[in-house]
């Protein structure tokens, strides 16, 4: 017969695990959901390592579908501009998941899928932002093209797809995260990983997007030095502040980032983990700031409504057919299919310029007077 085993208490920070004790005073520590295990049912203490707060999910869910719903608005009075549509993605995406979380609180619900969805929402909100981010930037750089280190396109498509591999790493990872149970330590590793990829990811393409932004930001200036001895200054359009407000932005998803990133890698029983507090303000907190911060300085009020209208080198804003050109790709197929980036368009210049709407409005009206003069 084995030697008896005595109850010696709850691991501390973490009510998941136990330990137990021999005569001869050696600990045994079980890392299961104890009470998941006592009882049937499971809770979200169980989930979380600690109690969500009801009234603070409530908060967030209603400030983010508020801000949802003010996107849509602001989204429609600027006749529309597509590239804002990520930001009221993002809002909703924040609002479902803190909605679900709030339930979760009530007790009220399927627990494990309630968890599932505010998990796979939460986390999948912040590469929707981010694409706001890279939408707005090249919708900024199609505005000034004469700063714009790299064409419209290629700010979109190359951090695009990287974000969209971003997001499916998150709601992959969050699936099997939340999906798995204490029996399934594979699937949980394989989640926790994938998670861990797509928020380095997140990092790593902001690192990136933040230098493409400075350069834009320190040519922009050298450009409008040339703007000032103009009779008018250049154009009144206050474009500076969507910059701005784009840095600031990669300082909030930094930020989440760099929470997550620290979350799956401490141990289990970390106060980082066992808390509430590091996920409200490093997520619910930071986001939400973020997408108020557009909601005041939304770049669809601010950029022209007119797509087609840039600022020349004179800065004087002009329209030009070309400009809807500059998200287009006219590369031949076979280019497009071996080098879907352009990684050769970012790092070979052509001596013939693929997106400058100034040369071809200067060519336009060129030829234009010479049917004139003839």
């Amino acid at each position: 017969m084995g030697r008896p085993l005595t109850f010696s208490g709850f691991l501390k920070n973490d009510k998941r695990a136990c330990y137990f004790t021999t005569p001869s005073g050696s600990y045994f520590l079980i890392s299961i959901s104890f009470r998941a295990t006592m009882s049937s049912e499971l809770t979200a203490e169980d989930l979380y390592h600690y109690s969500p707060n009801k009234g603070v999910a409530i908060f967030f869910t209603a400030a983010y579908a508020f801000s949802a719903a003010l996107h849509e608005l602001q989204y429609r009075t600027s006749k529309p501009q597509k590239f804002t549509i990520p930001l009221t993605l993002g809002a909703i995406f924040s609002a479902i998941g803190f909605l679900q979380r709030s339930l979760l609180a009530s007790d009220k619900g399927n627990v494990k899928s309630l968890y599932t969805i505010s998990t796979m929402f939460i986390l999948g909100a912040g590469p929707t932002y981010a694409g706001a981010d890279y939408f707005i930037c090249g919708r900024l750089f199609s505005f000034v093209p004469s700063a714009a280190p790299m064409s419209p396109i290629r700010v979109v498509r190359t951090f695009i797809v990287f974000d969209v591999l971003a997001e499916v790493c998150v709601w992959a990872g969050a699936g099997l995260l939340a999906g798995a149970d204490t029996d399934t330590a594979a699937r949980f590793k394989v989640g926790l990983n994938l998670v861990r990829v797509a928020m380095i990811i997140q990092v790593t393409l902001f690192a990136v997007f933040v230098a493409v932004l400075t350069l834009f930001h320190v040519r922009v200036r050298e450009v409008r030095a040339k703007w000032s001895v103009t009779s008018d200054g250049g154009t009144g359009r206050r474009f500076m502040t969507v910059v701005y407000s784009l840095y600031t932005s990669s300082v909030f998803i930094i930020i989440r980032s760099a929470y997550h990133i620290a979350e799956t890698f401490v141990p289990e029983g970390h106060s980082f983990r066992t808390a509430e507090h590091p996920f409200l303000i490093c997520e619910a907190l930071v986001m939400l700031l973020n997408t108020a911060m557009f909601n005041i300085f939304h770049p669809g009020h601010i950029l022209p409504i007119d797509s087609r209208v840039y600022v020349g080198r004179d800065g004087q804003e002009r329209a030009n057919e070309a400009i809807e050109g500059a998200f287009n790709d006219s590369r031949p197929l076979l280019q497009k299919i071996l080098d879907p980036l352009d990684f050769k368009g970012l790092f070979v210049r052509d001596k013939r310029k693929l997106y400058d709407p100034q040369e071809e409005l200067e060519m336009y009206t060129n030829s234009t007077q010479g049917l004139v003069r003839r």
